[in-house]
Order: structure tokens, then sequence, then C-alpha cells
């Protein structure tokens, strides 16, 4: 989360103080136009936060430390990533939001949570590649390597596909943002699994500071 919301807020920031350049890149079309909103999708998008605070913990006691720190370097380097085709091909979001005409035919909890939501300066903004997908994403690498069962496979499936349906109905993010997202993380975790010094240097750093502030033994 600290890695989301960090990469999140020197967007933003860069965003506001550079307007006229982020407002030049656009990649509205017709069939994203044609998407429909969808109200209901603000429960998944918000739910999504809970899953992604609750799979490193997953990941670091059914898979070990190893793997999660491998789960670390992944999420890491996908945020770097993000933040350099941010610079570099900023998409802007120009998509319709639904107006209180629209809203009204939802409940009232559907109605505030939206406001909530899109009143907040994260929804304000699109980055390609999609943070929305590649932090549901990464869990599902590891489940599926693993070997877990069935279940979790299906699980953390499910909350892929909920989510990638929540930015398009909800009109946070374009298509090509889930599907950049998607191709990257694959990707990118390929080469952490191929070439896994960095993530076993990752491993000897966090576990030398700790054992220095005495959070972890020998």
């Amino acid at each position: 989360m600290v890695c989301y919301l960090g990469v999140g807020a020197i967007q933003m920031t860069i965003e506001n103080k550079y307007p006229s350049y982020f407002n030049s890149f656009s990649v509205d079309n017709d069939m994203e136009n044609s998407i429909p909103f969808v109200g209901w999708f603000t429960i998944p998008y918000a739910m999504a936060w809970v899953y992604w605070y609750l799979m490193p913990f997953f990941i670091y006691f059914y898979c070990g430390k190893k793997e999660f720190y491998k789960y670390v370097l992944l999420v890491i380097v996908m945020d770097i990533l993000g933040f350099i085709f941010f610079i570099v091909i900023p998409i802007k979001n120009r998509m319709s939001w639904p107006n209180e005409d629209e809203l009204s035919a939802y409940p009232s909890f559907i109605r505030d949570l939206w406001n909530f939501l899109s009143n907040s300066k994260g929804m304000q903004y699109t980055m390609c590649p999609s943070q929305h997908i590649y932090f549901t994403l990464v869990p599902f690498i590891f489940i599926r390597k693993n070997g877990f069962k069935k279940i979790a496979t299906y699980f953390s499936l499910f909350a892929i596909v909920m989510i990638t349906l929540s930015v398009l109905f909800l009109k946070v993010h374009y298509i090509i943002d889930v599907l950049v997202a998607i191709a990257l993380t694959e990707i990118v975790a390929w080469f952490i699994e191929k070439y896994p010094y960095l993530s076993e240097k990752l491993n000897k750093g966090i576990t030398y500071v700790n054992r220095k502030l005495h959070l972890e033994t020998k």
C-alpha cells in the first residue's frame, strides 16, 4: 500500500504542476464510450483494498519468505514501470461519469460510495498500466505458481475478473490500461522468477535490517 499511495501522490503532484502536458494525451474512442456506467461495481472496486492488504500476509505465511520477497519485488518493479509509463505516455481519462439522474437509479449506499470514491484524488487520474489490475494480478501469479488448492486459484481469479470489470464499468480506466497491466505484470514476473538475484538481495537486505532492529532472530 505504501507503493500504491506513494506513486499515486507523486503522480498527482506532477500532473497538477504540468497540466498542459498531461492533458494532451487521450485514447478516447467510441467503444470505450459505449461501455455503460454500472454503479454496483463500486463494491468490488472498494473491496480491492481489503484484498490487497490481506494477500501479502497470505503469501508470506503460506509461501514463505523467499516467495514473499519476490512478491514485494514484483510490486515495486511494477510501480516503477507504471510511473515511467505515466511520464512517457500520460493517458488522460476523458470518459464521462454519471450525473445525479443516472445515480438516482441506485440505492443510497451505492450513491454514497460512488461519491466518496469519485471525490478522492486517486480516481480523478488514470495511469497505464492500471495499478488496480496489477496489484490484483500479482497474488494470482504466486497462487498459480505455488500450486494452491483450486479454491484459492478460483478466488484470486474471481478477484481479477471483478476488479477488471469494476475499473471498466466505473469508467476509471481504459481497456488499454488493463491490457498493458496484465501483459507487463506477467513479463516482469517471468523475469523475476528466471533471474532471482534481485529478490535474493532484497531478502538479505531486509533480513539484515530486521536483525539490527531486533525484529527478527537468526
